[in-house]
């Protein structure tokens, strides 16, 4: 032992500990100031304590990261299509803790490759959540759109301009729609062109089905017509196929049951012999061949899962 250092051999791991609690507070700041919001909770109120201000500068530093790299923009979209009310700075230094904690925590607590894996995990797992809300939100947009369209084509036949069918669907429509249509109403407000800011909606939660509303928008406003029977009729259209795509999920949800079954059988053999024998895994994460072993069969479950997702998934 090391006579100058009272720690002596534990400094590094002293000084390892105290970088992850400092950088695991930051990811809890994180994730308790966006979690509420993410349930329709009102934003929680913060603190001017330390967490707080570290949490702030974090923010701060990495918003300027993304704007240096260009990916402010692209990052921006991605949470508004998720319906995340967070800040891209806020967003890349909670992955950035997430990471920091995974690396010095697993490889604490196991070893550099567990710590590795777990550090390249915490990014891909946030892509993931991003992917999985954004999917979400966009499927509870298409199953509202045919009540959105009713809502249009009656607020037209009662006399109203489309502006005030935008609005009255903003007031009365559940969320997402609600949500999205009271910022067109704003955009709109502010002078940007109707049809733009249909075609924003569209970029953000809107599938094909709502291109066609905005094609019989932007038609209609050049050559005239009903737009109130051309809503009905898409509505119609758009409840007939949402009626075939809940049939065809339907159908198919066996074999997306079976293939979650399948990708998640591994994890839990290697669960229960962990708890059961763990001396039986740990070549697998103390010795370069478990090492590669690993990470073939990361590869192969990776290309399984595709190919199941690939025959699981209806082609509507």
């Amino acid at each position: 032992m090391n006579p100058s250092s009272p720690l002596g051999d534990w400094a590094p791991l002293v000084g390892a500990a105290l970088c992850g609690v400092a950088l695991l507070l930051l990811l809890v700041e994180t994730v308790l100031d966006w979690a509420p919001r993410a349930v329709g909770l009102a934003p929680r109120q913060r603190g001017r304590g330390l967490a707080a201000a570290v949490a702030g500068r974090a923010e701060a530093v990495g918003d300027s990261l993304l704007r240096g790299k260009g990916r402010a923009a692209s990052l921006t979209s991605a949470l508004d299509a998720a319906g995340v009310d967070l800040r891209p700075g806020a967003l890349l230094a909670g992955v950035a803790a997430g990471t920091a904690v995974g690396l010095v925590g697993g490889g604490l607590l196991f070893s550099p490759f567990v710590g590795l894996v777990l550090g390249l995990a915490v990014p891909l797992l946030a892509r993931v959540v991003l992917g999985v809300l954004t999917g979400r939100r966009q499927r509870r947009f298409s199953d509202q759109m045919p009540d959105t369209l009713q809502i249009l084509s009656g607020t037209l036949r009662a006399g109203h301009g489309l502006a005030q069918g935008i609005q009255t669907v903003g007031q009365e429509a559940e969320s997402p729609t609600a949500e999205e249509f009271r910022r067109l109403t704003i955009e709109t407000r502010l002078g940007r062109d109707l049809v733009e800011g249909l075609n924003g909606v569209g970029d953000r939660v809107g599938g094909e089905d709502f291109r066609w509303v905005v094609q019989a928008v932007d038609i209609q406003r050049d050559v005239g017509g009903d737009l109130a029977e051309v809503l009905d009729t898409v509505a119609s259209t758009i409840r007939d196929r949402t009626r075939i795509r809940r049939q065809v999920s339907a159908l198919s949800a066996e074999g997306r049951m079976s293939a979650w079954v399948l990708m998640l059988l591994p994890f839990g053999l290697a669960l229960v012999m962990f708890v059961t024998n763990p001396a039986y895994l740990s070549p697998l994460f103390a010795s370069g061949t478990g090492h590669k072993l690993l990470v073939v069969a990361a590869v192969l479950l990776v290309a399984g899962g595709l190919w199941l997702r690939r025959i699981v998934k209806p082609i509507f």
